[in-house]
């Protein structure tokens, strides 16, 4: 089975098999020995730290300028060696669901009933940890702290604007952070927000606190684990983010040198970036194809085959195999996924696929139907009545601010975007994870 990753330029597919079995075997040596998780934790930590380093060299103004493109080459390599590194080492996280755990508890010998675990898992499967948005706005108002300029701070915080299809400039992202965080610039602003917030947040974890002490070693040990694997997979995004804006930028100066349109960037293989000038020039046609997609067939040795003519035909050959697939064992009116995020609700369906070309037909108590949600989501996010994705899992982006923002959420249901149309009016019964077109 290969699960699918849904982007605004195409599809990729993954052998789940194999995260899978990752996960369980994460799982059974933490309940063995907690101590391996912690090591492996260590390792990724110092990853994350090559990150930071490097990102903090590239942003250094004019630093890109007067390097070489063969100096920058082992920035790339490197910021690629610890991101590859740091994902290999959080990637157990992305696949542990409320099924793998029963069956893993069963197999370990432990004496959570099924029952216990429905019970835990709705409260230990929320995150006590800040998750990635509330620490980005702490890192803002630690920057305005040390009265840096909103230039500084966009160029500082590039990161916040990138994923895999668009890398906004320092400039863009400036603008978006001056309109959501000028009111703080006054410091009695910042010091009131934090101190409600801190406020808060001691009695969420007080509560929390007194949940966990009624809870047996084992029950306690488990919700630990749950809390890791989250703020983990949570953690890793800004770093990817960094990962792109470090690539983005590299490629850039090499781009304008060989004067290749900067849009193209996006079309472009990290090993093709690494040869340089010389690869650019001489496969600058062929490379300038991509732009209507393309599709990268990987052979079983290992070998890559690039097909710039077949990306439609591939994309709908694909989308018709895994939806045949899962129609299989789903109700055309009853689509299945998994708890996000709880509650039911009743609302209207828009599907958003590229946030920036259908956004804007999205209305406050709607219900956002897409692929999978990222940063740009939250603010149809905080419109939306309720979230369903085909993509995802407990410690998906999705569940994580929808629980923030208290609305129910289902995920992982696979064919949400290709069965929901705009204009269905649908049941989400995130409590049971079953989505009802009523009409």
């Amino acid at each position: 089975i290969f699960p699918r990753l849904v982007t605004d330029e195409g599809i990729m597919f993954i052998p789940a098999t194999k995260a899978k079995k990752l996960s369980e075997e994460v799982f059974k040596l933490f309940w063995r020995d907690e101590a391996i998780l912690t090591k492996r934790l260590g390792k990724y930590e110092k990853q994350t730290q090559v990150i930071d380093a490097i990102y903090g060299k590239i942003i250094t103004p004019h630093f890109i300028e007067k390097e070489n493109f063969s100096d920058l080459v082992p920035y790339l390599e490197n910021i690629k060696g610890a991101s590859w590194e740091m994902n290999t080492l959080a990637f157990f996280s992305v696949y542990f669901d409320k099924e793998m755990c029963a069956q893993l508890l069963s197999e370990v010998g432990s004496k959570i009933s099924q029952r216990q675990l429905d019970i835990i898992w709705e409260k230990g499967s929320v995150p006590i940890s800040d998750s990635f948005e509330k620490r980005r706005k702490h890192y803002i108002f630690d920057l305005l702290g040390q009265s840096r300029s909103w230039s500084e701070i966009g160029i500082e915080c590039q990161y916040f604007g990138a994923n895999y299809n668009k890398i906004s400039s320092p400039e863009e992202v400036e603008k978006e952070l001056r309109e959501k965080f000028s009111r703080f610039e006054n410091t009695g602003a910042r010091t009131k927000f934090l101190t409600e917030e801190k406020l808060k947040k001691e009695i969420n974890i007080s509560e929390y606190n007194k949940w966990l002490s009624a809870l047996s070693p084992e029950e306690d040990k488990l919700v630990r684990y749950l809390q890791a694997i989250i703020e983990l997979r949570d953690a890793r995004k800004d770093y990817q983010a960094k990962f792109l804006v470090v690539v983005f930028q590299i490629t850039q100066k090499l781009f304008k040198e060989v004067n290749l349109d900067e849009g193209l960037i996006y079309f472009y293989m990290f090993d093709e970036i690494v040869k340089g000038k010389d690869y650019l020039l001489q496969n600058k046609a062929v490379l300038e194809k991509r732009h209507s997609g393309y599709s990268v067939l990987v052979n079983y040795d290992g070998t890559l085959e690039v097909e710039s003519e077949m990306f439609e035909d591939t994309k709908i050959r694909l989308e018709k195999f895994f939806l045949g697939q899962q129609k299989k064992a789903t109700d055309e009116k009853c689509i299945k996924g998994q708890t996000g995020s709880p509650g039911k609700i009743q609302g209207i369906v828009k599907v958003i696929m590229n946030i920036d070309k259908e956004g804007v037909k999205f209305n406050e108590g709607d219900v956002l139907v897409t692929g999978m949600t990222r940063p740009e989501f939250i603010q149809l996010m905080k419109k939306a009545v309720a979230v369903i994705t085909d993509e995802g899992g407990i410690t998906c982006h999705a569940a994580i601010v929808s629980r923030e923002l208290k609305i129910p959420c289902v995920i992982g249901t696979k064919v949400a975007t290709q069965l929901l149309k705009d204009g269905d009016m649908v049941e989400v019964d995130a409590n049971s994870g079953f989505v009802k077109i009523l009409k």
